[in-house]
């Protein structure tokens, strides 16, 4: 009850309750390199890749505070956030172990020095577990080099959709896309860091 009250507090105050979420293919575990981004994911969304996309190997959250966890997830009965398998305070690396397919955050359900790993608690939080995923969502966003960011959003038709993640995830394509979908590059511009 003291979550919900202190959640709904802030909602009414104005702050920004929303991060994005970096995800990094196995080529990127020191979370660099080709991405998929989720943005403005709102507290208890699960973000991850669409069916028949690559699992991401690490993630980062870009504007989780040091009271926010960032929380990664394999799948389980369907959900892409269906058993929790690593979380850390902040906006650091999170990576190692298994495939990840989803991505959440909660604030104020822990606490840790910043960038410091929760993997001692991994599962737990004030309440015993971390929060369940309200709504699942997919990647909007997508980059090689973290410079230059394509729309992937489920507007995009299938076939052009398809066409930037393969070009992606490719390690031996050219580093051009097909000039035919340069139409979907976007300007992106990353939160802060608080």
């Amino acid at each position: 009850m003291l979550f919900k009250t202190i959640l709904l507090a802030l909602q009414l105050s104005g702050t920004i309750l929303a991060v994005d979420f970096y995800q990094y293919s196995q080529r990127g575990r020191d979370c660099s390199g080709p991405r998929r981004v989720c943005t403005d994911v709102g507290p208890n969304e699960c973000c991850g890749p669409a069916q028949g996309i690559e699992s991401f190997y690490a993630a980062q959250c870009r504007g989780c505070t040091s009271t926010d966890f960032s929380i990664l997830w394999r799948e389980s009965g369907g959900s892409r956030c269906g058993v929790s398998v690593l979380a850390g305070n902040g906006g650091g690396c999170l990576a190692g172990g298994i495939r990840k397919r989803g991505q959440s955050w909660c604030r104020l359900c822990g606490t840790r020095a910043a960038g410091e790993l929760a993997e001692d608690v991994v599962g737990t939080g004030p309440n015993g577990t971390f929060p369940e995923c309200e709504k699942e969502v997919e990647p909007d966003l997508a980059s090689r080099d973290g410079a230059t960011y394509y729309n992937i959003s489920s507007g995009i038709p299938a076939e052009d959709r398809a066409a930037i993640e393969k070009w992606i995830d490719d390690e031996v394509t050219t580093a051009s896309l097909d000039s035919k979908l340069e139409k979907y590059k976007v300007q992106y511009t990353p939160p802060t860091e608080e």
